[in-house]
């Protein structure tokens, strides 16, 4: 069965007669059959399998083996080349069902792990930068039995090195990203703002390590010296310490911001002319989201240096209002409404008592102005809103009540009649 195995397998692989076949014919006077460097290859691969086990499987091994393609005719040089594409091909066609494979395993540990951290590690994109490593790795352990041409070599092993050492980044880049998710999730609650303030300064900078890292590692490992070539940038260095001196004063103002602490994330404040609520306060600039749901962007310099309002810090909320009434408005209806007023703002449960005032302030160009200024308890902006309309509509009412009548603008313009001349009789 195993002879009939390698024959078919010859017959149609190969496409060569049958020796014994051809050995009769040339007993009968037939011409003599010269095999090609091919069939020569195959003749040799077939006795080392008929010597050793008679198994097709053990001919198909010394088929790919490399004595097989020496006697094909090729040479080492180009064995080699055909090594290198086939493992070129091999990473290419196994990339992707290998980061679908590392995707799955990352779902079925995701689904039994408790820890928030293991979770969280889980639950990045690891799998890219994993299957390059593998592949990597790959390359590194093959590659290193194959004979090139040494310039061809060390362009393909530095090539090798700057892959590893960018997946290795990225992966520990993630890993960078579900250390702030977990430190998030270790301050929600807390108390300290000061520590939910620091969580992203420190997953930003754990980044910025983990690159700078790598990055001299990579050049430590490409033969350069990493001191002396630090070293060789100090005038560099200072040219660029000149240009960047920008950055460096956003960095100091954010460490200022973060010590003095004059506002926090979620804090109402008000720079200059920025009205709006602190989304975030980051290394170079921080974040604030206007009333017109639009994002300002400061840098830290700048406002380690301005006036902050912060408005979130008060006690209570100030409200202000001025009345107009007409001049026919008499004395008394001009008390009996301050009075009613007054009383009103009294009984509110939101109004502070201390201080409510309401006084006949000014006599305008066409109206009688009475100001009125107190305090409430502090609420939303939405509910501040309703409660000064609800306030205005009460005092619309008191008004009507006491029959006073609101003013506008208006003019007044008297002509005079001229005086009549006396008629002279003739």
């Amino acid at each position: 069965m195993t002879q009939g195995k390698t024959y078919v397998f010859r017959r149609l692989l190969f496409l060569i007669p049958d020796l014994n076949s051809s050995s009769q014919q040339n007993q009968s006077g037939f011409r003599k059959w010269k095999p090609n460097p091919f069939q020569k290859a195959w003749l040799v691969a077939q006795s080392n399998a008929t010597s050793r086990s008679h198994d097709s499987r053990t001919c198909i091994c010394q088929i790919i083996s490399m004595n097989f393609m020496q006697n094909l005719g090729l040479s080492d040089q180009h064995i080699n080349w055909i090594y290198f594409l086939g493992l070129l091909t091999f990473s290419f066609l196994v990339y992707f069902p290998l980061t679908k494979l590392i995707h799955q395993l990352q779902n079925i540990l995701k689904s039994k792990q408790t820890h928030f951290f293991s979770v969280a590690v889980l639950g990045q994109h690891i799998e890219k930068p994993l299957a390059g490593l593998v592949l990597t790795m790959l390359w590194h352990s093959f590659f290193v039995i194959l004979e090139f041409p040494a310039p061809f070599e060390k362009a393909v092993g530095i090539l090798l090195q700057i892959f590893q050492a960018f997946f290795m980044i990225r992966l520990a880049y993630l890993i960078c990203e579900a250390v702030g998710l977990w430190l998030e999730r270790s301050t929600v609650g807390s108390e300290d703002h000061l520590h939910q303030q620091l969580v992203p300064l420190a997953r930003k900078s754990l980044k910025v390590l983990v690159v700078l890292l790598g990055i001299l590692i990579l050049i430590q490992s490409l033969g350069f010296n990493v001191v002396s070539l630090l070293a060789g940038l100090g005038l560099g260095g200072l040219a660029l310490a000149l240009a960047a001196q920008d950055t460096a004063a956003n960095v100091f103002g954010s460490i200022m911001i973060l010590l003095d602490r004059p506002f926090k994330v979620g804090d109402l404040i008000k720079i200059s002319d920025t009205e709006g609520i602190v989304e975030e306060i980051g290394f170079r600039s921080t974040r604030i989201r206007t009333y017109y749901r639009s994002v300002v962007t400061l840098p830290n310099s700048f406002v380690a240096k301005e006036k902050i309002d912060n408005l979130s810090h008060r006690d209570s909320l100030r409200v202000r209002h001025t009345l107009g009434v007409t001049y026919s408005t008499s004395i008394d209806q001009i008390t009996l409404l301050t009075d009613d007023i007054k009383r009103d703002l009294t009984l509110n449960p939101h109004v502070l008592k201390e201080d409510i005032r309401v006084n006949f302030s000014q006599m305008g160009d066409f109206s009688l102005q009475i100001q009125i200024q107190f305090y409430v308890t502090l609420m939303l902006p939405m509910e501040l809103a309703d409660f000064e309309q609800d306030l205005l509509l009460q005092i619309m009412k008191l008004a009507k009540g006491r029959q006073v009548e609101f003013a506008f603008p208006t003019q007044t313009l008297i002509i005079e009649s001229p005086p009549k001349t006396a008629s002279i009789g003739v």
